[in-house]
């Protein structure tokens, strides 16, 4: 993600919440004539943390940041961001940004002056090293002050956010989510996902959806031309229950947890996702590669 868009989005959240504070860029490896010779083919990436996710999640929460971390092997732009719906200013928030550049290969790298060169590969070692370090850092941190007593979140808000911020035009981007997937937010007509006694009511997701078409198609009308979207989405309540049971969550048959994949997967599908998981994706493809755009 370049420093304008850095800039923009920014500047937009703080207007919205008066929360964030502006990024700098991650500083480049590829400096002075170097930047002639960077290769193109990273990967846009937005990494998204619902706050609100019940703390019983051992499951969701180690094949999540066993995905993060498998990023890290190839050429990522990575923005990581949480949101939560329990006060103003935690509705979303970018809580930093790293990126992994890629390398030379070898028949270019060897007409590059030597200590050039040198530093250019100590440069990358560094960048790939404190981007590892700092996702790690960044993620213990969302993770061990989660709330056990789980605020309510706003998903529909903070994705449609997400699409219309993070994903750049004529870009391919992945999007990694990790949430609960219940919702209660004014956004989608103070619809909420929660019954009188604050367990998951049941859901129809052809009516949840019909309830929000116009939403849904002014979201996907602000999505940038030309881009594709790949989300994948980890969380609890999309488990099979003998995996993992949230503490607070009453047991939920196979046809309850189906029915909000399918409004989930509906949703991000009516907004402009191309390509949608939904679940725990237990085989996560570290080479996975996105699509070329047309």
């Amino acid at each position: 993600m370049n420093l304008k868009k850095i800039i923009r989005v920014s500047v937009l959240l703080v207007s919205l919440f008066g929360a964030l504070t502006a990024q700098a860029a991650p500083r480049s490896c590829y400096r002075g004539e170097l930047q002639n010779l960077k290769p193109g083919g990273s990967t846009d990436v937005a990494i998204v943390v619902d706050e609100t996710t019940e703390r019983a999640r051992a499951t969701a929460e180690r094949d999540f940041r066993a995905a993060v971390s498998s990023l890290t092997d190839r050429a990522v732009n990575i923005s990581l961001l949480a949101y939560a719906g329990h006060a103003p200013g935690q509705s979303l928030r970018l809580i930093g940004q790293w990126q992994i550049e890629p390398q030379l290969v070898d028949n270019v790298l060897q007409d590059v002056v030597i200590s050039e060169a040198q530093q250019l590969q100590a440069c990358l070692r560094v960048q790939k090293s404190a981007t590892k370090k700092g996702l790690d850092q960044a993620l213990d941190t969302l993770f061990t002050s989660m709330p056990i007593d789980a605020a309510r979140s706003e998903i529909t808000y903070a994705l449609r956010t997400v699409l219309h911020d993070f994903v750049m035009p004529e870009r391919a981007t992945l999007i990694l989510h990790y949430s609960d997937a219940l919702q209660h937010s004014k956004g989608v007509g103070g619809r909420s996902f929660y019954a009188a006694d604050k367990q998951p009511r049941q859901i129809n997701p052809a009516l949840e959806l019909t309830a929000m078409a116009r939403e849904t198609a002014a979201a996907r009308a602000d999505k940038p031309p030309h881009s594709y979207v790949s989300l994948l989405w980890w969380g609890t309540l999309l488990m099979p229950q003998n995996q993992v049971r949230p503490q607070k969550v009453a047991y939920l048959d196979s046809a309850t947890i189906e029915a909000y994949r399918s409004f989930w997967t509906g949703y991000l599908q009516a907004v402009g996702v191309d390509k949608v998981q939904i679940g725990t994706p237990s085989v996560f493809n570290p080479d996975l590669r996105l699509p070329a755009l047309p």
